[in-house]
């Protein structure tokens, strides 16, 4: 799944049963997601490199504490890079 995940949509992209979440952007998305899998997705943190407004994902200063936080308490979550 490519794009910004709204919470209230988790359901129905986990029916998908997609095998890669392209833009997790926090741990708050993260773990809604977490908590509803039943088996490991591949996840790529999503930093928003220029700090843009305009843009999503998370500030560079915070994404490795992030990256570190989903790491641990998300283990459906297979962090494997950023995008």
């Amino acid at each position: 799944f490519i794009g910004t995940l709204q919470s209230n949509k988790i359901n129905l992209l986990i029916k998908q049963k997609p095998i890669l979440w392209h833009s997790c952007n926090g741990l708050k998305i993260a773990k809604a997601m977490d908590k509803r899998l039943n088996y490991k997705l591949d996840t790529l943190l999503e930093i928003n490199s220029a700090n843009e407004l305009s843009k999503s994902g998370l500030n560079p200063d915070q994404a490795i504490e992030e990256y570190l936080q989903i790491q641990e308490e998300c283990p459906n979550l297979n962090l494997c890079g950023v995008m």
